[in-house]
């Protein structure tokens, strides 16, 4: 067992008890809303141990997939390419991140994604991808969104995802859609207070 909830409190509701373990992805359904992304950022600080919580036990570390970002300062006078962006958040002792190169880049008919290519002319599902990779350098269980990307890019991160978990890996993924209700390990709905 990765993880184990008694139960999260919230501030606008409560995610009932669930555990994780090899081999499981757990879907924790927030819904849509006003409160989604609030709540989101709260969970992830309470899974990541940011914040303490007495209910919930960890036995390994979760690697949260991050947003990548870039400041308009640096996206104008020095856009971060692929190749900088895997050498500054990947494992160097982990070669995982390269195969963010094999990946089915939607925007990239006619060419390839090279070591070169700015990160910021990626679309989402690429971005996602590269910062997935990226997580998956340092930890095979991960916590994850599917926020910002079509619904096609939604289950090309997701089966990726599934491909990790049946090889060891475990993944929670925070989320506002039912679409992976019946393609998960467990899925819990949060309980709205407000």
């Amino acid at each position: 067992m990765l993880l184990e909830s008694k139960g999260i409190q919230l501030n606008v509701g409560f995610i009932p008890s669930f555990d994780l373990n090899e081999g499981e992805i757990v879907v924790l359904y927030l819904y849509g809303g006003g409160h989604y992304y609030p709540t989101k950022r709260e969970l992830i600080k309470v899974l990541t141990g940011e914040i303490d919580n007495a209910s919930l036990q960890r036995t390994n570390t979760l690697k949260l997939v991050e947003i990548f970002f870039e400041s308009k300062l640096r996206r104008l006078f020095s856009p971060i390419s692929v190749d900088e962006y895997i050498k500054k958040n990947s494992n160097p002792d982990n070669s995982i991140a390269e195969e963010f190169y094999n990946f089915p880049h939607s925007n990239y008919d006619m060419l390839e994604v090279g070591k070169k290519t700015r990160v910021n002319s990626l679309e989402g599902t690429s971005k996602k991808a590269l910062t997935l990779y990226s997580a998956l350098s340092h930890s095979k269980y991960i916590i994850f969104d599917l926020d910002g990307i079509s619904r096609k890019g939604s289950r090309q991160i997701y089966e990726i995802i599934k491909q990790k978990a049946r090889e060891g890996g475990a993944a929670i993924l925070i989320d506002w859609s039912e679409e992976f209700k019946y393609d998960c390990s467990k899925f819990i709905t949060i309980q709205l207070t407000t």
